[in-house]
């Protein structure tokens, strides 16, 4: 599953999940949900996608960096459910108890959280 296939899967998620807000890809990130009021910007969730021939190294990094450059909102990590180093993943958000979710999308675009996110008092 190429990564465009992974993002173009968790928008339509997205869209359903937050059907009044926007999802869209960002400079920074694959797909944020957020909304704009009084020329004010509310930033929902982000994911960062990967397809199956990523790096997942890069894409748990880059993942936390959004975490924190955005202000702590909700962040996945989005990779295909057959992802060869999927369970790999799943223990490094475990065992260092990062507050990072963890999306698998299967091949016929169905998404499933793996991790939840560990939302942080801000």
């Amino acid at each position: 599953m190429r990564e465009d296939e992974v993002i173009e899967a968790v928008a339509e998620w997205l869209r359903c999940k937050y059907p009044n807000k926007i999802v869209n890809t960002t400079k920074d990130v694959d797909l944020m949900v957020y909304e704009v009021t009084n020329d004010k910007v509310k930033r929902y969730v982000q994911v960062e996608c990967k397809g199956e021939w990523e790096e997942f190294y890069k894409g748990l990094g880059q993942s936390l960096v959004y975490y924190v450059e955005n202000g702590l909102i909700p962040t996945y990590l989005a990779v295909p459910h057959d992802y060869s180093k999927l369970e790999r993943i799943k223990n490094m958000l475990k065992v260092l108890n990062l507050p990072i979710g963890l999306i698998a999308v299967q091949q016929n675009g169905e998404v499933e959280i793996m991790k939840e996110v560990e939302e942080i008092e801000r």
